[in-house]
């Protein structure tokens, strides 16, 4: 009886360890035009489960049914789409870009740059796409989320060139840990765009499925990719 219920504790402790969920929040500064703005971002993963919230919009992304939700909380309406439509647009316009001649050619840098950003002592790595972005991002070991649940983010969002660069560099990059802060500043048409992004929230928690819905209300309109993804 002994070993039955110790053996019926190891399941309980299993599965909450594989439940684990993870919020965040990240405050973002912006600088273009001359105009500084503000914002908090809010995100909750768990599983293969992905919500990403800032003042305007939500984002949800599941990543066992493949699909993807882009709400306007303004409007109240959403559109959905695979995760293999939202790869295409996104490469779709980094092809574009290629064709106007912007140089994206994808490199990282590691570096031996330690900062302390708030309480967490971190990496310096500079991530480029030529000409066009240059991101400094500040890597912790302080962050404890799974590097799995990461790069299928990075996997989803980022442009083919460089998340194949990251992937390839992903065993030095995941022993640095999770982004505490990056500076991102883009190039376009001789106007300059800077992000400025703080993790000042992290907790591991268990994040309830409602998370990870729509919330009523809203309105789904059909979804057309202006790169004729399908």
């Amino acid at each position: 009886m002994k070993k039955i219920i110790l053996g019926f504790v190891a399941l309980i402790f299993m599965a909450i360890s594989l439940r684990a969920g993870y919020y965040l929040e990240q405050k973002e500064i912006s600088y273009k035009n001359g105009t500084k703005k503000e914002r908090i971002t809010r995100i909750w993963m768990e599983g293969k489960s992905l919500r990403i919230e800032n003042p305007s919009a939500i984002t949800i992304i599941n990543y066992g049914t493949q699909t993807a939700y882009f709400a306007n909380k303004r409007r109240k309406t959403y559109y959905k789409m695979t995760v293999s439509q939202l790869k295409q647009m996104i490469n779709a316009m980094v092809a574009m870009m290629k064709q106007m001649g912007t140089n994206l050619t994808p490199k990282i840098i590691i570096t031996n740059q330690k900062k302390k950003i708030g309480q967490y002592n971190c990496t310096v790595v500079n991530l480029e796409m030529g000409n066009f972005q240059k991101i400094e991002q500040c890597l912790s070991p302080q962050v404890k989320i799974p590097p799995d649940a990461f790069y299928n983010l990075l996997g989803i969002l980022l442009p083919e060139d460089l998340y194949k660069e990251m992937k390839a560099r992903r065993k030095s990059l995941s022993k640095l840990g999770f982004p505490v802060y990056s500076r991102s500043t883009i190039n376009m048409m001789g106007r300059e765009a800077v992000t400025e992004t703080y993790l000042i929230k992290y907790q591991e928690t268990p994040i309830p499925p409602s998370e990870f819905t729509i919330p009523s209300g809203y309105q789904e309109k059909q979804f057309r990719s202006p790169f004729g993804a399908r």
